[in-house]
């Protein structure tokens, strides 16, 4: 996942960060509700580094109809940010879900490492 030598690829940050925004529609609210990223603005603020522990977090900010807007972030251990994004994402209509068989039956959110210790 490196691109430069320590540093996590850009790409696999970008991931990582539509990943955390796409599960603040998910969890106990509505658990089977689908996004896909619509648009991500990234803030890559410093470098990623690999085999690290790092904080990855995703904000709600507002809901409209088939349309999602997120906050996420990553920062390191001490809580130094590291990337964020600000990311629409939209809902996949049940319609389109069921002609191609998309369902969330599959996907979960998990407890914090610590919960789970």
């Amino acid at each position: 996942f490196q691109g430069y030598a320590g540093v996590v690829h850009g790409g696999v940050v970008a991931a990582i960060l539509a990943e955390a925004a796409g599960r603040t529609v998910m969890g106990e609210v509505n658990p089977r509700r689908v996004v896909v990223t619509g648009r991500m603005d990234i803030r890559y603020r410093r470098p990623v580094p690999v085999l690290q522990p790092l904080v990855i977090s995703g904000q709600l900010l507002r809901e409209s109809g088939l349309v999602v807007n997120a906050h996420s972030k990553i920062e390191d251990k001490q809580g130094e940010l590291l990337a964020e994004a600000d990311v629409t994402l939209m809902e996949i209509p049940p319609a389109l879900k069921n002609r191609v068989g998309w369902d969330a039956a599959d996907w979960q959110v998990y407890p914090d490492r610590e919960e789970l210790e």
